[in-house]
């Protein structure tokens, strides 16, 4: 039994878009795909349980970037706000009384 979510990154993953690449007719600027092609399409499909454990992972990968991207744009907005703070003066840099020599 295969299960739809691993079939979805199987068909999105860069071997496969490697794979249309190469063989699909363009027209127009579009690339096309043939009934022949979808069907002579090789996918390696695991037991199940196997594939259960990759959905896992790879679902784990994909909350950590998330979460990552998120931590990522709050510091860019925090820095943003800083240095709109210290542009227009509402926060002080105080300055050294010691100099290095």
């Amino acid at each position: 039994m295969n299960l739809p979510e691993f079939l979805l990154y199987v068909l999105n993953s860069t071997r496969v878009q490697r794979h249309w690449n190469s063989i699909c007719n363009t027209s127009s600027g579009l690339n096309t795909i043939n009934r022949r092609n979808l069907r002579n399409l090789l996918i390696q499909v695991p037991e199940k349980r196997e594939q259960e454990e990759i959905l896992a992972a790879l679902q784990t990968s994909e909350q950590s970037v998330t979460a990552t991207q998120t931590k990522l744009a709050a510091l860019e907005a925090l820095k943003k706000s800083l240095l709109q703070n210290l542009l227009t003066g509402r926060i002080r840099i105080p300055e050294t009384v010691e100099t290095r020599s």
